[in-house]
């Protein structure tokens, strides 16, 4: 679809072309609405006259919020299979409006566009850990957010949420053992660099959150000063044997009875140590992980009642 000419669009042609783009629900329509909104900044028109939904299309696009970094990996095509939504969805319309707003940022920005399931299962654990007694709800290893986000639309908004990554890729003592494990390629790490500011704009929709912690470093080093928290809920996403194995054995303890423990990339083939430490840890605890079918599989340790 070619973009409107300048002489003769004018501010409502754009901002209408930029919501048909948005529909696509892709990453190519995102980047398409985008070199629209562009255009329209060069159109002098008015905006008094915007049709409401027109005119917040175009605000979201003059007033951008901060997008996670895009993969500069193309990932190759994968075979999909539809699956019939939750009932959950079906049963709560509020519930639903959410998924689907989750669902439609999480294709324009993952590198995994038709992974609706893990979104689904996010939905699941943390109304479980919400349900639990006083606590708060960790990251390891957020990137640019997109998790991060998911978990602060549906935690406890009374709650914290702490984020701890080097946001700065993999750290080369992690890195040392990784190579011990299996043929580690260096061109398996491909992640840029973004800011912590960058982040919480992200989550927060453009302004910080206040219940939103981001810790910048290297973990273990990352967590002291938090070692009196306890946890309802932790997502590591750390993608390597060492800091995954010392995440478990550090953060098992404080973690509520009940709490859920999150694991993802257990499934992943690129990095088959991950797996190798949840399953040492796992062994150690007598508590056997549950591999859920998201795209690159997560594990779940949830922690006894009682022991």
């Amino acid at each position: 679809m070619p973009l409107p000419e300048t002489d003769h669009g004018s501010l409502m042609a754009v901002a209408a072309y930029i919501a048909d783009a948005l529909r696509g629900r892709s990453a190519v329509a995102y980047r398409t609405a985008r070199a629209a909104f562009r255009l329209a900044l060069r159109v002098s028109a008015p905006v008094a006259n915007l049709p409401r939904s027109v005119y917040r299309t175009y605000r979201h696009f003059r007033d951008p919020p901060y997008l996670p970094p895009a993969s500069p990996r193309e990932f190759p095509k994968v075979r999909t299979f539809a699956q019939t939504i939750p009932h959950l969805l079906q049963a709560h319309r509020e519930q639903d409006v959410l998924f689907r707003k989750i669902l439609r940022e999480y294709r324009f920005l993952s590198a995994d566009p038709c992974d609706p399931i893990r979104i689904v299962q996010f939905f699941h654990l943390l109304r479980a850990a919400n349900a639990l007694p006083a606590g708060d709800y960790l990251e390891l290893g957020t990137y640019g957010g997109l998790t991060l986000k998911l978990i602060h639309k549906l935690m406890d908004s009374t709650r914290t949420l702490y984020s701890l990554d080097t946001f700065e890729g993999f750290d080369e003592r992690d890195l040392v053992v990784e190579k011990t494990k299996y043929d580690y390629k260096p061109e398996q790490e491909w992640f840029s660099r973004p800011s912590l500011e960058n982040v919480a704009l992200y989550v927060g929709d453009g302004k910080a959150p206040t219940n939103l912690k981001l810790v910048k470093g290297w973990f273990p080093d990352s967590f002291k000063g938090l070692e009196h928290l306890r946890w309802r809920l932790v997502h590591i996403d750390l993608d390597l044997y060492q800091p995954i194995k010392t995440a478990l054995e550090t953060l098992w303890e404080p973690l509520l009875p009940g709490g859920l423990m999150l694991v993802h990339d257990y499934g992943c083939y690129g990095f088959p140590a991950a797996r190798t430490a949840v399953d040492e840890f796992s062994n150690s605890i007598g508590t056997l992980p549950i591999e859920l079918p998201d795209r690159w599989g997560t594990a779940v340790l949830r922690k006894p009642l009682a022991t």
